[in-house]
């Protein structure tokens, strides 16, 4: 196990993920004195999602110090999720030092289907869909924010796999339930929060998430408080405080990414 790596197996915890950095002190706060309130049993944790991915890139750039476009090696962000760590990466300052070479980075579109008894349905794009093989591709790094069953990681290596032959497979998470991955030789997380041996897991959402999106908002509350308007009124707190997008973000002209 990695070192940097926490594993939080409790079942009475709620983690909120913040990827606003700079709300994170106030928002813990107000979350947590609004969730007693509302009635909820469990223990708020509010993890910075900057924090994470600095930890996570951490790790990774132990295990690959040399990692870069020329020698081989690719960097898959799937999803709009894990678009967001691709930003990051490449505008924010918050890392200390570079994370890898940015030509290595390639997006991928998958789409994401949520059915009856939580089973859920993903459709990953192709990589390089105007090669038929890609030999010169030694490593490939599939980053998310959160793996939950693992279901869009492993369908972008199924759908892909074939025109790799020569690839290791890697996954990278801020946070990740599970710690092995079909197809996968290593799955990298600086915050493991595993399934008990009954099925349970610990509750995961992202404060953006509940922000923006009310029906997910009030499932979450009506299903973990026994007051769910209350965590409805608290989130509405949060958004009129500080819920514009950040100043330097919408100044900076981002170009175009490689797109698949």
């Amino acid at each position: 196990m990695h070192k940097e790596r926490l594993v939080l197996e409790t079942r009475r915890s709620l983690i909120i993920i913040d990827d606003r950095s700079r709300w994170c002190r106030h928002a813990e706060t107000i979350l947590t004195d609004g969730i007693k309130e509302a009635g909820c049993g469990k223990t708020l944790r509010v993890k910075t999602q900057i924090g994470l991915e600095r930890s996570m890139f951490a790790m990774l750039r132990e295990q690959f110090p040399t990692f870069d476009s020329r020698t081989g090696g690719l960097c898959v962000f799937p999803g709009r999720s894990a678009a967001k760590i691709r930003e990051n990466a490449e505008w924010s300052d918050c890392y200390e030092s570079s994370v890898f070479d940015c030509e290595s980075f390639l997006s991928l579109h998958v789409e994401r289907w949520f059915l009856v008894c939580d089973k859920v349905v993903v459709t990953a794009g192709e990589l390089f869909p105007e090669r038929p093989v890609c030999l010169n591709i030694r490593n490939i790094i599939v980053i998310d924010d959160v793996i939950s069953t693992g279901a869009t990681i492993r369908e972008v290596c199924n759908r892909n796999r074939y025109k790799f032959p020569r690839a290791e497979w890697y996954a990278a998470a801020c946070v990740s339930r599970v710690e092995k991955i079909a197809g996968y030789k290593e799955v990298f997380t600086p915050l493991l929060v595993p399934v008990d041996k009954y099925g349970l897991k610990v509750p995961i959402n992202s404060l953006s998430t509940l922000l923006e999106d009310e029906p997910i908002a009030r499932h979450y509350g009506e299903k973990h408080c026994a007051k769910p308007e209350i965590f409805l009124r608290v989130l509405e707190e949060i958004k009129s405080q500080y819920g514009g997008i950040e100043p330097e973000m919408a100044d900076r002209h981002l170009v175009p990414w490689r797109d698949c």
